[in-house]
């Protein structure tokens, strides 16, 4: 959370664990988790990343993104896939009761 007197002009900011950080914005720290060790992926998954000296470990690697291809209409993969979240989203409301218990309870029953 940001506190401020204006848009930009930030006086402190609270992170994530409740600390104040006066005055500036606390250095990112990466979204890595390192060289943490796989319990339920085997190498057939893992693809490694080389970047300034480092390795950086990739598991179920889903490539690039889709970017918006001008001239392809519903054909461009960004396109379809953000109208098929309009389309499924649209399945959702509060007359539609079906619930599906995803819980570790469930697993087997």
């Amino acid at each position: 959370m940001v506190v401020s007197n204006s848009l930009f002009n930030s006086n402190y900011v609270i992170d994530q664990s409740g600390n104040i950080i006066p005055f500036n914005t606390p250095e990112f720290l990466g979204p890595e988790w390192g060289n943490v060790e796989a319990f339920a992926l085997t190498d057939n998954d893992l693809k490694v990343f080389e970047v300034n000296g480092n390795d950086f470990r990739v598991y179920n690697d889903p490539g690039p993104p889709f970017y918006i291809q001008e001239g392809l209409g519903i054909d461009d993969p960004y396109k379809w896939g953000f109208a098929l979240v309009v389309a499924w989203s649209s399945h959702l409301g509060q007359t539609n009761d079906t619930l599906i218990d995803i819980s570790p309870a469930s697993i087997g029953n």
